[in-house]
């Protein structure tokens, strides 16, 4: 298991945990990002906000926020 952002563009991850205050995981979880969901990585550049899409929405985080997001990657490789 990893954070977020240890993953690059193109993967999609599946939602492990989610670490923070109840008000961030809330926020989190409107957004459509939720243990078990699955979110594909549409950006991931230094300096840049990371860009998810996870239930038909896209999302953009702070490298910060995304970093409380622990995921698996999806598919046959780890």
């Amino acid at each position: 298991m990893k954070n977020l952002t240890d993953h690059k563009k193109g993967n999609t991850c599946r939602v492990a945990s989610i670490e923070g205050d109840n008000r961030f995981i809330s926020r989190i979880s409107s957004m459509g990002i939720a243990i078990g969901s699955s979110v594909d990585i549409l950006q991931n550049t230094f300096g840049m906000p990371m860009l998810l899409y996870a239930h038909d929405t896209l999302v953009a985080l702070s490298k910060k926020e995304a970093g409380k997001i622990k995921v698996d990657k999806e598919g046959s490789e780890q």
